[in-house]
C-alpha cells in the first residue's frame, strides 16, 4: 500500500480526521445547544484557523495528486515522483494551508453585541471582527483558494487525464494485455479520484454560497431560522470526510483488502485477548479452590 498516490490520500485521510474532530463539536454545540460560544476566547481563534487549515490541507493534497497523476500518464516516460519528493511537497501544501488562513486566527475573537441589540448575550459569540469590506474580500479570497480555483485546476487536469485514457491511446504503451491491464487499473484511479473531487464540489458548494450571500448581505442573519440552513449547510460540508474513506473500500480492491486485513488482525487480537482472559480467570478460580481446599 506504500505507494506515492496511498501517501497523498494519507494526507487527505489525516485532513478528514482533523474536519472530523474540529468540525462537529464546535459548530453544533455553540450554535443549536448554546446559541452562544462556550470555549474561550483562545478557542474561538484556534477553532476557526484549524478549521480553515484541514480545509486548505486537503484541497491543495487533491490538486497536488491530480499533478502527479497528469505527469505520470500523460509524460510516462518523465522520471516518476519519489517518496522524498512526495514529502517535500506535502511539506510544501502544509506551509501554505497553514499560512494563508493567518486572518482567520488574528481577527476571530468573542464579540459581545450592544445591550439594546436583538441579539445580545453577555457570553458573546465566536466572529471574525473585521471590517465589512476587508471580510468580504478575505472571504471570497478563501473560497476562491480553497474552492473554485482548485477545482478548476482538478477538472482540467482529470479531464486531460480522462481524454487520454479514454478516447486516445496513452504516449509510449502498446496496445497488449500487460499494458491493457495498466490502463484499466488507471481508469480506476482515475475514476474513484473524479467521485472523490465530484463529491468535494457538491459538499462544500452550499456552505461557501452561504457564505458569499451572508457577507453581501447580512440582513439573513436576522432571519430566525438561518442558524438551521447554516448548520445544514455545514453538516453536509462536515459529511464529506466520511465519504471518502467509503469511496476508497468501495472503488479501490486493494484498499478493500487492506481494510479486510486489518478488521481481521483486529479481531484475532481480540479473540485472543478473550481468551487470555479467560485462562487467567480459570486460573485465578482454581488457585483460590486450592487455597480454599489445602488437602
Amino acid at each position: 500500500m506504500r505507494s506515492v498516490t496511498n501517501l497523498f490520500l494519507l494526507n487527505i485521510a489525516f485532513t478528514d480526521i482533523v474536519k472530523a474532530i474540529v468540525f462537529v463539536p464546535f459548530n453544533y454545540i455553540p450554535n443549536l445547544l448554546y446559541n452562544y460560544w462556550p470555549f474561550g476566547s483562545f478557542m474561538c481563534s484556534l477553532v476557526g484557523y484549524i478549521q480553515v487549515v484541514a480545509v486548505l490541507g486537503g484541497t491543495i493534497t487533491m490538486v497536488a495528486m491530480s499533478f502527479d497523476r497528469f505527469v505520470a500518464i500523460l509524460h510516462p516516460l518523465r522520471p516518476k515522483l519519489t517518496f522524498k519528493g512526495v514529502g517535500l511537497i506535502s511539506l510544501l501544501v502544509w506551509i501554505i494551508a497553514f499560512t494563508i488562513p493567518l486572518p482567520t486566527a488574528l481577527f476571530s475573537q468573542l464579540y459581545v453585541p450592544p445591550a439594546n441589540d436583538s441579539h445580545y448575550c453577555s457570553l458573546g459569540y465566536c466572529m471574525e471582527t473585521m471590517d465589512i469590506s476587508v471580510k468580504q474580500i478575505y472571504s471570497l479570497f478563501i473560497m476562491f483558494v480553497q474552492y473554485f480555483i482548485p477545482l478548476m485546476v482538478l477538472a482540467y487536469t482529470y479531464g486531460r487525464i480522462g481524454y487520454v485514457i479514454w478516447i486516445k491511446t496513452i504516449p509510449g504503451e502498446a496496445l497488449q494485455r500487460r499494458d491493457e491491464r495498466i490502463a484499466y487499473s488507471k481508469r480506476k484511479m482515475i475514476k474513484m479520484m473524479i467521485v472523490v473531487v465530484v463529491l468535494y464540489a457538491v459538499c462544500w458548494l452550499p456552505c461557501h454560497l452561504l457564505t458569499i450571500i451572508g457577507d453581501a448581505n447580512d440582513a439573513i442573519y436576522n432571519w430566525n431560522d438561518i442558524k438551521y440552513v447554516f448548520n445544514s449547510a455545514f453538516l453536509l460540508a462536515a459529511s464529506h470526510s466520511c465519504c471518502n474513506p467509503i469511496v476508497y473500500v468501495w472503488m479501490n480492491k486493494r484498499f478493500m483488502n487492506g481494510f479486510k486485513k486489518i478488521f481481521m488482525a483486529c479481531l484475532c487480537c481480540i479473540k485472543s485477548g478473550f481468551k487470555s482472559r479467560r485462562g487467567l480467570i480459570g486460573q485465578t478460580s482454581y488457585s483460590m479452590s486450592v487455597r480454599r481446599h489445602p488437602y
